[in-house]
C-alpha cells in the first residue's frame, strides 16, 4: 500500500471533498490492490458533496427532512404510525434516528454515502476475483456511475438505495454464493422501499423454475407484466378479497403513479434509459452462446427482469428506474464481455458505451446545475473544514 498517497487522499476527501473526487476515483481504478479502500473514500466524498446540498421544495429530500424535523420532536409512536400508513419501515426508522443527531443533512451523507460504497465494491471485488484489465475496467466503472444520475439519487434516496442494496443481495447469492448473508439485503430492499417486492417476485420465480423452461417463462413473464393492469383491476373489481385490494392499491401506488413521473418518459431521459437497456441486452445476446460461463439462475433473473420491466414501462413510467438495477445485477457478464477478445461487435459496443458516457456526463452537470447544488460546491470550494452541527452543514474558515 501506497501510504503516502492513501493519506494525502484521506486528507483531501475531507477538507475539499469535490476536488477529491476525481483524485479518489483514478485511485479507485489505478491502484488495483486498495480498490475497496478508494471505493470507501470515492463514496465518502460523494456522500460529502451531498450533506451540503440544500434542496429546494420540488425535491423529496426537503419532504424527508421536514419529516426528520418532525421526528425530532416526536416519539417512536409517529414512526409506528408512518409505517402503518405507508410501509417502508427501515425508511423511518433511519429517519428516526437522524432526527435524534438534530442534523438532518445527514440523510443524504449516510444514504449516498453507503449506496455509492456497494456499489463500487461490487465493482472492485468482482474485477479483482476475475482479473480485469484497467481498460475495460475503466470504461465500465465510469459507465455504470454515471448511469446513475447523482442529484436523482440524493434528491430522492430510497428507491434507488433499496434498489442498490438488492443489487448487492444479487452478487452476493448468485457470484460470491453466500448462504445466508444475501437475504439481509433483500430485506433491507423490501423494508427500504416496498416497491422492491416487484424484484423480489422476479427472484422467487427465478429460482424456481428449471433452467430449461427459461425462454417460456421469459414470454410469459412479459404478457403477464404487459396485461397486469387490466388483469388486477377486472380482480379488484368482481372479487371482494383483502389482498387482492392491497395489491391493487400498491400496483396503483408504486406503478402508475399518475403524472409525477411523466418527466421519466419524455426526451433525454427516456432515451438514456432505453440506450443503457438496450446495450445490456445486446451484450447478452452477444452473449448467449456462452452463458453456460456464467451461473443460469443469475441469467434467467435478469432476462426475466429486463422482460417484465420493458413490458411494464408501456404504463408505469416510474419503473423505468429498474433500468439501472438492470445494470447492477449485469455488473458480471457486463465486465466479463469487457475482457474479452476484440471483435467488430465489442469495437461498436465499447464506441458506444463511450458516446453514451460523455453525454451523461453531460446531463449530470446539467442537472446539478438546474438543482443548484454546482453553487454549494463552489461555496464550499473555499471552504476547508466543515462543522457537523444544528440540522443544516455549517462550514467555517
Amino acid at each position: 500500500m501506497n501510504l503516502t498517497i492513501l493519506i494525502i487522499s484521506i486528507l483531501i476527501t475531507f477538507f475539499f471533498p469535490i476536488l477529491s473526487f476525481p483524485i479518489n476515483i483514478a485511485n479507485y481504478i489505478l491502484i488495483k490492490k486498495e480498490r475497496k479502500i478508494y471505493a470507501l473514500l470515492t463514496a465518502f466524498s460523494l456522500g460529502l458533496v451531498a450533506y451540503t446540498w440544500k434542496p429546494a421544495m420540488a425535491y423529496d429530500l426537503y419532504r424527508w427532512q421536514q419529516e426528520i424535523r418532525i421526528f425530532s420532536y416526536s416519539d417512536f409512536s409517529a414512526v409506528i404510525q408512518r409505517v402503518i400508513t405507508d410501509l417502508e419501515p427501515l425508511n423511518y426508522i433511519i429517519k428516526y434516528i437522524i432526527s435524534k443527531t438534530g442534523n438532518f443533512n445527514l440523510v443524504q451523507f449516510f444514504i449516498s454515502f453507503i449506496g455509492y460504497y456497494e456499489i463500487l465494491w461490487i465493482i472492485a471485488d468482482y474485477s479483482q476475483n476475475k482479473k480485469i484489465n484497467i481498460l475495460p475496467f475503466t470504461i465500465g466503472t465510469i459507465f455504470i456511475i454515471l448511469s446513475l444520475k447523482y442529484i436523482s439519487f440524493i434528491s430522492g434516496l430510497w428507491f434507488n438505495f433499496a434498489i442498490i442494496n438488492f443489487a448487492l443481495g444479487i452478487y452476493l447469492d448468485y457470484t460470491k454464493k453466500t448462504k445466508r448473508i444475501h437475504w439481509m439485503f433483500y430485506l433491507i430492499s423490501v423494508l427500504t422501499h416496498i416497491s422492491t417486492i416487484y424484484i423480489l417476485i422476479m427472484l422467487i420465480i427465478s429460482k424456481t423454475i428449471k433452467t430449461e423452461n427459461y425462454k417460456k417463462i421469459i414470454v410469459i413473464t412479459f404478457i403477464i407484466s404487459l396485461l397486469f393492469g387490466p388483469i388486477l383491476l377486472f380482480l379488484d373489481t368482481h372479487i371482494n378479497m383483502y389482498i387482492i385490494h392491497y395489491i391493487s392499491k400498491l400496483y396503483n401506488s408504486y406503478f402508475i403513479n399518475g403524472d409525477k413521473y411523466d418527466y421519466l418518459h419524455a426526451g433525454t431521459n427516456l432515451l438514456f434509459s432505453v440506450v443503457r437497456l438496450l446495450i445490456t441486452l445486446a451484450i447478452f445476446y452477444n452473449e448467449r452462446k456462452n452463458l453456460k460461463e456464467y451461473n443460469p439462475k443469475l441469467i434467467i433473473f435478469i432476462l426475466i427482469t429486463s422482460a417484465s420491466t420493458s413490458a411494464i414501462l408501456f404504463h408505469a413510467k416510474v419503473y423505468i428506474r429498474f433500468i439501472f438495477f438492470i445494470q447492477l445485477v449485469a455488473i458480471p457478464l457486463f465486465f466479463s464481455f469487457l475482457s474479452k477478445k476484440n471483435t467488430h461487435f465489442k469495437t461498436l459496443i465499447l464506441s458506444l458505451i463511450i458516446l453514451f458516457s460523455t453525454l451523461l456526463i453531460k446531463a449530470q452537470y446539467n442537472q446539478m446545475k438546474s438543482s443548484e447544488l454546482l453553487k454549494c460546491i463552489n461555496y464550499n470550494l473555499n471552504k476547508n473544514v466543515f462543522n457537523l452541527k444544528n440540522g443544516w452543514s455549517e462550514w467555517i474558515n
